[in-house]
């Protein structure tokens, strides 16, 4: 597996070649625009922790704070980008823009090479100005204490969760960042001990004092301190729901070593075989994407699904799951709801209670609502009411436009719900919404579909 996932010779010689190239580059168009600013290259390409066939480089820019406020990051991404590209665009195949995180910063796309140029801060007085100023720490930490054994042993447990899609902090995924895979490996010594010690869920801190790591398991959550700032758990963006299908995979893989596990599943489900598990009371729901970033798209559209989870629960709407999907163009909901009941029974005071008349005041003006009732069952007034039904789809819309001065992700527009042959149309088209329909039918990830699929050629 690991002559498969570990970078050629080729491969190093190339993004080394590239990344000094554009090191220069940057530190050239600093100081074109009067800029005083170290140049990096930072994250896994210079840690020696890549997989092969990643085409991906980050390089930083580090500013002083004294001598530039935050205020100003955004002038300066401009200037330095229309540098970078007077400067490029005719060296090779190149394309940028301007992209956002907790600030803008570059992005190059250069000889099918994907560039990240990020400015950062130095910490001064341990201070963090922005979250990618403890990117350079990260970067000297592993460097100066990972071996280079254990580069393989990352390889391998980085290759593992991206299999089982676990592998990285954005909020799709919400899973393992590279550097906490980083961490995991110098802190449990393997990957086979790194997934026995994530299933055995025990607190462990190791002994060496340089590289010195804590681990915990509170409640469902895991627990890393980052060793260069110890106020900060590294593995915050992992969702307990993620950290257990983790432990699943890590399970199933440890009784039964396989290369499965380290294959990303590529075939598509048959949209036939999907037709057999689809329910009929099912909605697909889409908008037009505006201008807005991924992370803070997801954020949104899974506080919205969530919320509107609650309001079915509290209006006693018979709601199984509401789940966001976005693409590069669209979002939207896939909705799965089953038969509203036709009424609901509400239970009233003792009847022996001071409570009884306000009860039965109440239920006299709502004559026309009540199916049974007032009766007494077990010492206790009841009414039996009847239930309005409501169409599940005008629900959803009647929740958001109540939000959209909140949460403005329509501006006008409104939610358009597919039929089956659009359905159809995209999931043969797009690889993308395919994989999230699928994964929303079957219920399932796609790995442990795949695996119970072929467990007895594994």
């Amino acid at each position: 597996m690991l002559k498969r996932i570990e970078p050629r010779q080729e491969e190093r010689v190339k993004l080394d070649k590239l990344s000094r190239f554009l090191v220069e580059e940057t530190s050239v168009a600093c100081k074109t625009v009067g800029l005083q600013a170290d140049v990096l290259r930072v994250r896994s390409f210079e840690k020696d922790t890549w997989l092969s066939e990643s085409r991906d480089l980050d390089i930083f820019f580090v500013l002083d704070p004294d001598e530039i406020e935050l205020e100003k990051i955004p002038m300066i991404v401009n200037k330095i980008r229309e540098v970078l590209v007077a400067n490029l665009e005719d060296k090779g195949d190149f394309f940028s823009e301007k992209r956002y995180a907790t600030h803008p910063y570059i992005f190059l796309r250069f000889n099918e090479v994907e560039i990240d140029i990020v400015p950062c801060f130095i910490r001064k007085r341990e201070k963090i100005i922005s979250a990618v100023d403890r990117t350079p720490d990260h970067t000297i930490f592993i460097k100066n204490n990972l071996e280079e054994e254990q580069k393989k042993e990352v390889l391998l447990l980085k290759q593992f969760f991206k299999a089982i899609n676990t592998y990285g902090a954005q909020i799709p995924v919400s899973g393992f960042s590279g550097y906490l895979c980083e961490l995991l490996i110098l802190h449990y010594g393997s990957f086979i001990k790194t997934l026995e010690g994530l299933t055995k869920r025990t607190p462990h801190i190791s002994e060496e004092k340089e590289a010195r790591i804590e681990l915990d398991f509170e409640e469902k959550k895991l627990i890393v301190k980052d060793p260069t700032d110890s106020l900060r758990n590294v593995a915050a963006a992992l969702k307990p729901e993620t950290l257990s299908e983790t432990i699943l995979a890590a399970k199933i893989f440890l009784s039964k070593p396989s290369a499965f596990f380290f294959e990303i599943v590529k075939e598509k489900v048959p949209f036939e075989e999907l037709q057999e598990r689809q329910v009929d009371q099912e909605i697909i729901l889409s908008a037009r994407r505006k201008e807005i970033l991924d992370d803070a798209l997801w954020g949104k559209l899974q506080r919205l699904a969530s919320k509107f989870s609650t309001h079915c629960k509290n209006n006693n709407l018979n709601l199984y799951r509401c789940v966001p999907w976005v693409t590069k163009d669209f979002w939207g909901f896939f909705i799965n709801f089953g038969d509203q009941a036709d009424f609901i029974e509400r239970r009233g005071p003792p009847v022996g209670s001071s409570h009884v008349s306000n009860f039965l005041e109440k239920y006299s003006k709502k004559l026309s609502e009540i199916i049974d009732g007032p009766f007494v069952k077990e010492e206790h007034l009841w009414v039996k009411l009847r239930l309005e039904k409501k169409d599940m789809k005008e629900e959803l819309l009647l929740f958001l436009l109540e939000r959209e001065n909140t949460l403005p992700l329509l501006e006008g527009d409104r939610l358009l719900d597919f039929n089956e042959k659009r359905i159809k149309e995209l999931y043969l088209s797009d690889e993308n919404w395919a994989k999230q329909y699928s994964s929303f039918v079957l219920g399932s990830p796609a790995w442990l579909t795949a695996f119970l699929k072929y467990k007895d050629s594994c």
